[in-house]
């Protein structure tokens, strides 16, 4: 017996099959003050939020980005030196980027 499944390609998104041509970048990293986030490739929707090795959301920002590269500031004033997590959501897409503060 087999079995075919059809889907649309926005639902391969969150099983990692299908990877738009967006750059997300973040810079310094380590950082200790603050560090930049930047989104090459993207318009639309997203939103973001920075989260500590527990899963607590510190920080979320939502924007409505109309260019075809965006960047924009994160401040870590407050936060500790530790792995934090840095989540961009767009669509049925997260991508989720490691950054290190000292």
């Amino acid at each position: 017996m087999s079995f075919l499944i059809l889907c649309k390609t926005k639902y391969f998104a969150n099983l990692g099959w299908y990877k738009p041509n967006i750059e997300i970048e973040v810079f310094p990293n380590p950082a200790s003050e603050s560090f930049i986030v930047k989104l090459d490739n993207f318009s639309g929707q997203a939103k973001v939020n920075l989260r500590n090795s527990m899963g607590v959301m510190l920080k979320k920002r939502d924007f409505n980005i109309d260019e075809n590269s965006y960047q924009f500031e994160i401040d870590l004033a407050g936060l500790q030196g530790g792995v934090y997590f840095l989540g961009v959501k767009w669509e049925n897409i997260q991508e989720v980027r490691k950054v290190i503060v000292y």
